[in-house]
């Protein structure tokens, strides 16, 4: 990596008579050398890199609504500098800023908005949402510390609060620590700004109303906040709904700025995995978002081909913005050794960890960057008199119901999902899963019956439909709680039938199912639901390597039923299939429906 060391060269800048590293002199080579390949990183330090660069040459330009001021760039650093290191190191020694951290202050503290239609925030920093993914050891809490302490104190903000977001208070311990250990060590800056700390608040005499204080999600998410800065640490960890409530808080002040820094997550899914994957949109130029600046720190799709390849000093140093500098490069590459010789999953935890690679845990089967592949353009009404198979898995009555199509178009098959959950339904109580039930319930990504159990009158409706939509060649149901709706499709005449539930009859096609992803030949709609549960399925395997898709544990609230119910689609799907190359009678068709052979007599 590019350390301060490497960039003692620059001469000073001089800012307001007074002479200052050249903090975005260096925040600028070290975006040059990513993007110059001379510098190993990942793709999105790449790009993150690049779009700092061309954000400083239009800054300023006839078409930007914004410029950028080194001083302000400048102050931010130098503050960052003035402060004390919150622990370790020798006494009274200094936080020294690293090329990629000045990139980091510059992007958010440098760029002013300058946009004539809202005269009132000329000046006011652009940056209002930051996203950082930097591996652990690199300096996290130290850097949300500072950027608490500098919005706090130097921003000008009248009843400046500055809350500490984390669903435990000790969670959110790992930043508020430092903040008053950084207080503590500088009498400076308490005098200088009429610093008071307690357990639990930082004040500032002569602004009653302004102060830094941690949020919970046990005790303080209840609405009615006024943020000037929201600090997000370990984001992938976050309660969804605190996370809501302090984003739906912000539009009360136009300089105000939410920050979220993370490892890589043990399930790529939930906040953590949308806000990751709007920052990537922005950074690959699929929407501009200039207001929204982040760095993800990891390795590439091609690294992932070979594991063995992983413990290789210049693909841990990608990961790594501080290898070499604080990260001992013998003791990561000697932990990943410990690690391969202890278990599977303390290898996941240092690829997670070490080098930002997220994973749904031991047994995961469905990579997280396949599913992303596969995500297509694409309507159910796009298919309207195509061949559908059609699965489904329907719950315990107070528990979601899966539905799962399935279509074979133009060399791929295409899939979508329908969830049903009745009203009074425990999980939208549930501490784990309830904020994401709520949020998917109100953008319509639930189907939401009444009363406390399910109501199968609507997915028989539905189903009804898509057969009058689509050519229904199979709706497969398994045994549990099937035999009402089933007998009433079937007694309409539809392809309604039952399917065995054993290992057997579904390693084949749930193998075939997870093959399609890997080969990047399935293709979905980017349902936010199926994709929470294609994360959360692991594989059991027996000795006869059958495959049986499974949950993490047997009473998780992390559901796979929309995944089952696309597999159950394709055990029909590819028996048809069968049946097309080798012109034998469709097995169900031969054995009629279990249970109701004599159900149309």
């Amino acid at each position: 990596m590019v350390s301060r060391a490497d960039l003692s060269f620059l001469p000073a800048v001089e800012v307001d008579g007074q002479e200052y590293p050249d903090y975005p002199g260096m925040a600028r080579i070290y975006a040059e050398e990513v993007v110059s390949g001379r510098l190993i990183a990942c793709r999105f330090v790449k790009l993150a890199c690049r779009r700092y660069l061309d954000m400083l040459a239009e800054a300023g330009g006839p078409k930007a609504n914004y410029y950028f001021s080194v001083e302000w760039a400048v102050d931010a650093c130098d503050f960052a500098e003035k402060m004390p290191r919150s622990k370790g190191g020798r006494p009274g020694e200094r936080i020294v800023l690293q090329p990629w951290q000045c990139v980091v202050l510059c992007a958010v503290f440098g760029f002013r908005r300058d946009d004539p239609d809202f005269p009132a925030t000329k000046g006011q920093r652009l940056t209002r949402d930051v996203y950082l993914e930097v591996p652990r050891g690199s300096g996290k809490s130290e850097i949300l510390a500072i950027v608490a302490l500098y919005c706090f104190t130097c921003e000008g903000e009248e009843g400046s609060q500055v809350f500490i977001g984390a669903p435990k208070e000790d969670q959110a311990h790992k930043v508020f620590l430092p903040i008053t250990a950084m207080i503590d060590k500088e009498p400076e800056l308490v005098s200088a700004f009429g610093l008071k700390k307690t357990l639990k608040h930082v004040t500032k005499q002569g602004d009653p109303s302004a102060e830094i204080r941690m949020v919970s999600s046990i005790a303080e998410r209840e609405d009615g906040h006024d943020p000037h800065v929201v600090i997000m640490e370990e984001l992938h960890a976050q309660d969804e709904g605190l996370y809501h409530v302090m984003q739906s808080a912000m539009g009360k002040r136009t300089n105000n700025l939410f920050i979220s820094i993370t490892t890589a997550g043990r399930r790529a899914t939930g906040i953590c995995w949308q806000v990751r994957a709007r920052l990537i949109s922005a950074l690959e130029g699929r929407h501009r978002e200039p207001a929204f600046f982040g760095m993800i720190y990891t390795v590439d799709p091609e690294d992932l081909k070979d594991k063995r390849s992983l413990g290789k000093p210049e693909i841990i140093r990608k990961a790594n913005p501080m290898y070499g500098i604080s990260l001992d490069p013998s003791q990561l590459i000697e932990a990943r050794v410990k690690a391969l010789s202890q278990s599977p999953s303390a290898l996941l935890d240092w690829e997670r960890t070490r080098l930002n690679i997220w994973s749904n845990g031991a047994g995961g089967l469905v990579l997280p960057e396949k599913w992303a592949a596969c995500r297509a353009k694409m309507a159910l009404q796009d298919f309207a008199g195509c061949d559908v198979w059609i699965g489904a898995d329907l719950a315990s009555k107070r528990d979601i119901t899966a539905i799962g199509l399935m279509f074979n178009e133009a060399g791929k098959v295409q899939i979508f999902n329908r969830y049903y959950v009745p009203e009074q339904s425990d999980s939208f109580g549930n501490a784990n899963v309830g904020a994401m039930y709520q949020s998917w319930a109100a953008d319509g990504h639930l189907i939401v019956t009444p009363g406390g159990v399910t109501d199968y009158e609507f997915i028989e409706a539905d189903i009804r439909e898509w057969a009058r939509t689509f050519n229904a060649r199979a709706i497969a149901f398994d045994k549990w709680q099937s035999n009402q709706i089933l007998s009433r499709l079937y007694n309409a005449g539809l392809p309604a039938l039952q399917t065995p539930s054993g290992m057997q009859t579904i390693s084949d096609p749930a193998k075939d199912f997870f093959a399609l992803i890997d080969a990047g030949l399935l293709e979905h709609d980017g349902h936010p639901v199926t994709e929470w549960m294609a994360m959360n399925v692991v594989g059991y395997i027996d000795k006869r390597e059958n495959l049986l898709p499974q949950k993490d544990e047997p009473n998780s609230a992390n559901k796979i039923d929309g995944i089952s119910a696309l597999i159950a689609a394709n055990v029909v799907r590819l028996d048809a299939m069968l049946d097309v190359e080798t012109k034998k009678p469709n097995v169900y068709e031969k054995r009629g429906l279990m249970g109701f052979d004599d159900a149309r007599a």
